[in-house]
Protein backbone atom coordinates (compact mmCIF):
# COMPACT_ATOMS: atom_id res chain seq x y z
CA UNK A 1 0.00 0.00 0.00
CA UNK A 2 1.42 3.37 -1.00
CA UNK A 3 0.54 6.49 0.97
CA UNK A 4 1.17 9.58 -1.08
CA UNK A 5 -1.25 12.16 0.32
CA UNK A 6 0.41 12.90 3.67
CA UNK A 7 2.81 15.62 2.64
CA UNK A 8 2.26 18.25 -0.03
CA UNK A 9 5.30 16.90 -1.88
CA UNK A 10 3.49 13.56 -2.11
CA UNK A 11 0.40 14.99 -3.80
CA UNK A 12 -0.29 13.93 -7.34
CA UNK A 13 -0.96 16.54 -10.02
CA UNK A 14 -4.77 16.43 -9.62
CA UNK A 15 -4.57 16.90 -5.84
CA UNK A 16 -2.17 19.81 -6.24
CA UNK A 17 -4.63 21.56 -8.59
CA UNK A 18 -7.48 20.94 -6.13
CA UNK A 19 -5.59 22.33 -3.14
CA UNK A 20 -4.44 25.36 -5.14
CA UNK A 21 -8.10 26.31 -5.77
CA UNK A 22 -9.06 26.28 -2.10
CA UNK A 23 -9.64 29.83 -0.98
CA UNK A 24 -8.26 31.04 2.30
CA UNK A 25 -10.89 32.24 4.75
CA UNK A 26 -11.51 35.94 4.62
CA UNK A 27 -10.20 37.83 7.57
CA UNK A 28 -8.32 40.84 8.71
CA UNK A 29 -4.78 41.02 7.46
CA UNK A 30 -2.07 41.14 10.08
CA UNK A 31 -0.84 44.45 8.73
CA UNK A 32 -4.27 46.05 9.09
CA UNK A 33 -4.79 44.75 12.64
CA UNK A 34 -1.31 45.95 13.61
CA UNK A 35 -1.94 49.38 12.11
CA UNK A 36 -5.26 49.67 13.97
CA UNK A 37 -3.54 48.70 17.22
CA UNK A 38 -0.81 51.30 16.71
CA UNK A 39 -3.37 54.00 15.92
CA UNK A 40 -5.44 53.08 18.99
CA UNK A 41 -2.33 53.20 21.15
CA UNK A 42 -1.47 56.66 19.91
CA UNK A 43 -5.01 57.84 20.63
CA UNK A 44 -5.10 56.20 24.07
CA UNK A 45 -8.02 53.92 23.14
CA UNK A 46 -8.43 50.20 23.67
CA UNK A 47 -7.14 47.72 21.13
CA UNK A 48 -9.66 45.18 19.88
CA UNK A 49 -9.68 42.42 17.32
CA UNK A 50 -11.91 43.00 14.31
CA UNK A 51 -15.16 41.10 14.03
CA UNK A 52 -14.39 39.78 10.57
CA UNK A 53 -14.43 36.07 9.75
CA UNK A 54 -15.56 34.96 13.18
CA UNK A 55 -12.61 36.38 15.06
CA UNK A 56 -13.26 36.64 18.76
CA UNK A 57 -13.86 40.15 19.96
CA UNK A 58 -11.15 40.82 22.51
CA UNK A 59 -10.19 44.12 23.95
CA UNK A 60 -7.57 45.19 26.40
CA UNK A 61 -6.74 48.61 27.64
CA UNK A 62 -3.49 50.01 26.37
CA UNK A 63 -1.81 51.80 29.23
CA UNK A 64 1.44 53.48 28.27
CA UNK A 65 4.24 52.65 30.68
CA UNK A 66 5.66 55.73 32.35
CA UNK A 67 9.44 55.56 32.03
CA UNK A 68 10.40 56.61 35.51
CA UNK A 69 13.88 55.97 36.83
CA UNK A 70 12.68 52.84 38.68
CA UNK A 71 11.02 51.44 35.56
CA UNK A 72 14.07 52.17 33.45
CA UNK A 73 16.38 50.53 35.96
CA UNK A 74 14.08 47.51 36.32
CA UNK A 75 13.96 47.06 32.55
CA UNK A 76 17.73 47.29 32.32
CA UNK A 77 18.28 44.87 35.19
CA UNK A 78 15.73 42.41 33.80
CA UNK A 79 17.56 42.47 30.48
CA UNK A 80 20.92 42.03 32.22
CA UNK A 81 19.53 39.05 34.14
CA UNK A 82 18.26 37.42 30.96
CA UNK A 83 21.63 38.00 29.32
CA UNK A 84 23.39 36.41 32.31
CA UNK A 85 21.04 33.41 32.14
CA UNK A 86 21.77 33.00 28.44
CA UNK A 87 25.52 33.24 29.08
CA UNK A 88 25.22 30.64 31.85
CA UNK A 89 23.26 28.33 29.56
CA UNK A 90 25.88 28.68 26.84
CA UNK A 91 28.65 27.90 29.34
CA UNK A 92 26.79 24.80 30.51
CA UNK A 93 26.40 23.67 26.91
CA UNK A 94 30.12 24.10 26.21
CA UNK A 95 32.12 20.93 26.79
CA UNK A 96 35.12 21.32 29.06
CA UNK A 97 34.17 24.72 30.44
CA UNK A 98 36.12 25.61 33.55
CA UNK A 99 34.40 25.70 36.91
CA UNK A 100 35.84 29.20 37.42
CA UNK A 101 33.87 30.52 34.45
CA UNK A 102 30.71 28.88 35.73
CA UNK A 103 31.26 30.24 39.24
CA UNK A 104 31.79 33.74 37.85
CA UNK A 105 28.57 33.51 35.83
CA UNK A 106 26.68 32.30 38.91
CA UNK A 107 28.01 35.17 41.02
CA UNK A 108 26.87 37.61 38.34
CA UNK A 109 23.41 36.01 38.27
CA UNK A 110 23.19 36.10 42.06
CA UNK A 111 24.05 39.81 42.08
CA UNK A 112 21.43 40.43 39.40
CA UNK A 113 18.80 38.68 41.51
CA UNK A 114 19.48 40.93 44.49
CA UNK A 115 19.40 44.13 42.44
CA UNK A 116 16.30 43.06 40.53
CA UNK A 117 14.46 42.17 43.74
CA UNK A 118 15.19 45.64 45.13
CA UNK A 119 13.89 47.30 41.97
CA UNK A 120 10.79 45.09 41.83
CA UNK A 121 9.84 46.33 45.29
CA UNK A 122 9.75 49.88 43.96
CA UNK A 123 7.38 49.11 41.07
CA UNK A 124 3.59 49.44 41.39
CA UNK A 125 1.82 46.23 42.47
CA UNK A 126 -0.36 46.14 39.33
CA UNK A 127 2.53 46.72 36.92
CA UNK A 128 2.99 44.06 34.25
CA UNK A 129 6.70 44.86 34.36
CA UNK A 130 6.70 43.88 38.03
CA UNK A 131 5.24 40.47 37.20
CA UNK A 132 7.78 39.89 34.44
CA UNK A 133 10.70 41.06 36.59
CA UNK A 134 9.56 38.78 39.43
CA UNK A 135 9.49 35.82 37.05
CA UNK A 136 12.97 36.62 35.75
CA UNK A 137 14.26 37.02 39.30
CA UNK A 138 12.72 33.72 40.38
CA UNK A 139 14.13 31.87 37.37
CA UNK A 140 17.60 33.31 37.95
CA UNK A 141 17.52 32.48 41.66
CA UNK A 142 16.40 28.96 40.78
CA UNK A 143 19.38 28.46 38.46
CA UNK A 144 21.76 29.80 41.10
CA UNK A 145 20.31 27.37 43.65
CA UNK A 146 20.62 24.48 41.20
CA UNK A 147 24.26 25.29 40.61
CA UNK A 148 25.01 25.64 44.31
CA UNK A 149 23.20 22.37 45.04
CA UNK A 150 25.38 20.61 42.47
CA UNK A 151 22.70 19.76 39.91
CA UNK A 152 25.05 20.65 37.07
CA UNK A 153 27.80 18.26 38.20
CA UNK A 154 30.35 20.86 39.14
Amino acid sequence: MKIDKILPSGLNAEDKRTTARIDKPAGASFERVLEEAKNSYREGKTVSATEEAGLIQASMPVVPLQLTENVSQALSMAEDSLDALEKFGNLLASPGVSTDKLATAVREMNGNVRKLDELVGMLPKDSSLRAIAEQISTLTAKEVARYERGDYGT
